[in-house]
């Protein structure tokens, strides 16, 4: 039986995909660059990224039952397509370490600080390898957990964040110009492009092709929403 997906866990995937990262080291980056123009950096990326999002949903629309390297295997021949497969792999590995740079930094500053790295690493390749095994369905629900617990963390940021929170701090608007503040998105654009060459590739196992525009729009809006609040926060309770 073919591996069905709803539209609901491919807006979860996306917003599980993109969170970690683009919260943890993207942002520290981002301060460092933009200061107190952080949060429209982040929200500049996600708009950016959500036009990529949708003309890649078109793309894999004009033969929905194939991905992205399927489709290149359509017009290419095999080579194309185990070319294309390459590449997508090795991009998904370089994707791997700038989110195990997140996981082990906050996994080992908060709560094992005298664990060794290589723990951290290790664990993280076996639950991914059982992800693998128990296949992309149970990893898409579980993702809907993690959405819930996204949700959690960030009212309890929020309420936490609120009385130190001064709206001065956010002036003036655009200090580094326009253009740095674009050639900054590359930074979290990178983390977007994880979600889109995901979606590239699953796309054609998520039921109600008439959805797919639409559920795409929505994770890149809602995970937007949920990442931003952060340089918000950041940037309204800590001086830049």
């Amino acid at each position: 039986m073919k591996t069905q997906l709803s539209n609901g866990m491919l807006i979860a995937l996306i917003i599980n995909i993109v969170y970690a990262k683009g919260i943890g080291v993207t942002q520290g980056i981002i301060a460092r660059q933009a200061g107190g123009d952080m949060w429209i950096i982040t929200f500049l990326s996600a708009m950016i990224c959500l036009g990529f999002m949708v003309i890649t949903i078109f793309i894999i629309r004009r033969s929905p039952k194939e991905n992205m390297m399927e489709q290149a295997g359509s017009m290419v021949g095999k080579c194309g397509e185990k070319v294309v497969a390459g590449l997508v792999f090795l991009f998904f590995v370089g994707a791997f370490g700038g989110v195990m740079i997140t996981v082990v930094y906050h996994l080992q500053d908060y709560f094992l600080p005298d664990a060794p790295t290589i723990l951290f690493i290790i664990v993280s390749i076996v639950v991914g390898l059982y992800g693998a095994y128990a296949g992309i369905e149970v990893i898409a629900r579980l993702s809907m957990l993690g959405v819930f617990s996204i949700v959690i963390l960030n009212v309890l940021i929020l309420f936490g964040s609120l009385s130190y929170f001064e709206i001065r701090h956010f002036l003036p608007i655009m200090r580094n110009g326009v253009m740095k503040a674009f050639l900054i998105t590359e930074h979290h654009n990178a983390d977007w492009a994880m979600a889109i060459m995901m979606v590239s590739i699953l796309l054609p196992m998520v039921k109600e092709q008439k959805k797919w525009v639409g559920s795409g729009v929505r994770g890149v809006v809602y995970g937007a929403l949920f990442i931003v609040l952060w340089p918000i926060l950041n940037v309204g309770v800590l001086s830049p």
